[in-house]
């Protein structure tokens, strides 16, 4: 084709080669935000307890998720794309919450969601046996 030609060269389309660049960059990164949170809220209910998602106009940085667990106890989850940090008003948020004794956990991974789950039960199991002995249940 020469300078000038009438013949044009079409490109592919932009949409069609974002997708698929945006496929394969989520195949090596790890798993997107939405498929961390599913899995999560799958797992939790699955022990009986409640995931809720966490919307508040009034109060910016709150955790994705509430979970709320037997005897009482109570859980916060980010979750972020793997590779993706907290921002920092989140972060703050987060420092509050466990300067009032909440366990936060910022979940990224499926190995990060599996840890937070294993700490959670364990967090359940004590209350529970701690329970017993005080002769409660």
């Amino acid at each position: 084709m020469q300078l000038g030609s009438t013949d044009t060269y079409t490109h592919p389309p932009k949409r069609a080669y974002r997708k698929s660049l945006a496929r394969a960059s989520h195949t090596v990164t790890g798993e997107s935000e939405k498929v961390l949170e599913a899995k999560l809220r799958k797992e939790v209910e699955s022990h009986g307890w409640l995931a809720l998602k966490l919307l508040s106009q009034l109060h910016r940085g709150l955790p994705d998720r509430l979970i709320l667990a037997e005897y009482g106890i109570a859980f916060f989850a980010e979750i972020k794309t793997t590779g993706k940090k907290p921002t920092r008003l989140q972060k703050h948020c987060h420092e509050l919450l466990r300067k009032l004794g909440f366990q936060v956990f910022v979940i990224d991974t499926t190995d990060g969601l599996e840890t937070a789950l294993a700490l959670m039960d364990r967090a359940v199991i004590a209350e529970r046996i701690r329970r017993e002995e005080l002769g409660e249940l």
